[in-house]
């Protein structure tokens, strides 16, 4: 399975594979020679303005008719246009289906989309992006603000129910307030996955935007298998992800810049937020323990133990029947896990038959 550079390279590697039939398409293979003809290539362009409102002539395609030359040029197309971003439908898509629904993580992106495929899922993929990645508006400052826009959209989208909702880390706090307010306006839910999402009582030490912004610079440099030095700057950082081809083609400073923007945006936001009540909903928790309670992989919230105050600030505002899946390893590496990626889909259709 090769590894996309954001989500609109992966989108459009899905759409291609869906049209020639293939099972994954590298980012830089050639559209034509992989089977795609003139008529394949215009039917592939009416779908994706279809799904971005971008209407991309066809010689401007076959200047590189590449995966990530084509991403590329959505994404122009759209920061020329200011347009706001709208829940993201990964081919192939259907309307007949109840979707699995991805809330994106503290970055604001869904690239880790690529570890569940609608070919994985057995169902519809929807991904909800963070407001202001491509420059298009400024960012969202708080949580509420968040959940209130992934709302409208949702509701917008008319999506068919009962839905499956995960998300991660920050995302996954995201994706617990939204099935709360979704599950208040009587929007059925199916399953909740949260993969470790911070205990939120409003009191957590927020960490300095300097230590934040390093935090996350060592955190893409390992997600990119590069070395991290022991002092990195946002500039050094873009060049290496840059040189070793884990950036989008033609991405900019400026887009990398407001990446980070957005990444404290979200972070500082979900430090701030104090959960409320209760979520009533079938939910999975996923958590990585380095040693304690490694022996036990699997759970229930109602059987959290005292000395464990992740799963006892949890316990507060889950149901007590709340599954809990444990692995041995750091949080970092948990949504890397293919456990992980496994144990997610088999809960979803598990929640969904």
């Amino acid at each position: 399975m090769f590894t996309h550079t954001d989500e609109y390279e992966l989108y459009v590697a899905l759409l291609w594979g869906e049209l020639l039939g293939r099972d994954d398409v590298e980012p830089h293979e050639d559209f034509f020679a992989l089977g795609g003809t003139i008529e394949d290539a215009a039917a592939m362009l009416e779908t994706v303005r279809a799904e971005f409102g971008a209407a991309i002539p066809p010689v401007e395609f076959e200047r590189n008719p590449t995966a990530a030359g084509l991403a590329q040029i959505v994404r122009q197309h759209l920061q020329k246009r200011g347009a706001r971003p709208t829940p993201m439908r990964m081919p192939p898509w259907s309307d007949a289906q109840p979707p699995f629904v991805f809330v994106h993580g503290p970055a604001g992106e869904l690239l880790s989309l690529q570890n569940f495929r609608p070919s994985q899922m057995g169902r519809p993929v929807m991904g909800l992006r963070g407001p202001g990645v491509d420059l298009e508006e400024d960012p969202l400052t708080s949580v509420d603000a968040l959940v209130d826009r992934h709302v409208r959209d949702l509701t917008a989208a008319g999506i068919e129910e009962p839905i499956a909702l995960v998300g991660s880390c920050m995302g996954g706090l995201v994706a617990f307030v939204l099935a709360q307010k979704l599950e208040a306006q009587g929007c059925k839910i199916a399953y909740l996955g949260l993969i470790e999402p911070p205990p939120a009582d409003g009191n957590a030490v927020m960490e300095t935007v300097e230590e934040l912004v390093d935090e996350q610079l060592r955190y893409l440099c390992i997600m990119a298998d590069l070395e991290v030095p022991r002092q990195v700057t946002l500039r050094e950082c873009f060049r290496a992800l840059q040189n070793a081809d884990r950036l989008p083609r033609g991405y900019s400073l400026d887009l990398f810049e407001r990446k980070m923007e957005v990444y404290l945006s979200i972070v500082r936001a979900c430090y701030a937020y104090r959960v409320e009540g209760r979520y009533g909903g079938y939910t999975v928790l996923y958590e990585s323990r380095e040693s304690q309670g490694a022996q036990n992989p699997i759970g229930y919230l109602r059987d959290a133990s005292e000395d464990w105050p992740y799963e006892r600030f949890w316990r507060e505002h889950l149901p007590l029947n709340t599954l809990v899946r444990r692995q041995k390893c750091a949080h970092i590496g948990l949504f890397r896990r293919e456990q992980t990626r496994r144990l997610v889909i088999e809960d979803v259709q598990r929640a969904l038959q």
